[in-house]
């Protein structure tokens, strides 16, 4: 199959993903970890979001703005969507 685009959370994906945030008010951090962990954070107000990358933590975010703070409550009632299908090979 073609696809018309095709974007991948990578190296490239890494600042606007952080200039989103921003754009949104958040305070943006980088902590190193244990090894070579080093998370991606941000904060606005009381609330903090935290990843392994900037896209991970904009998704976050974004799961979030729609679902709100008991999100977790909120998962008996969305359905399972799971792929049918492995992707093609590109």
């Amino acid at each position: 199959m073609e696809y018309e685009f095709t974007i991948i959370a990578a190296g490239g994906t890494t600042n606007p993903c952080r200039f989103i945030l921003d754009k949104k008010g958040y305070k943006l951090f980088i902590q190193e970890g244990d090894d070579i962990a080093r998370y991606h954070i941000a904060v606005k107000g009381e609330r903090r979001f935290v990843g392994h990358s900037a896209p991970e933590v904009l998704g976050l975010v974004t799961m979030w703005e729609e679902m709100g703070d008991d999100w977790h409550d909120k998962l008996s009632g969305l359905p399972d969507i799971i792929p049918e299908e492995i992707a093609p090979d590109e």
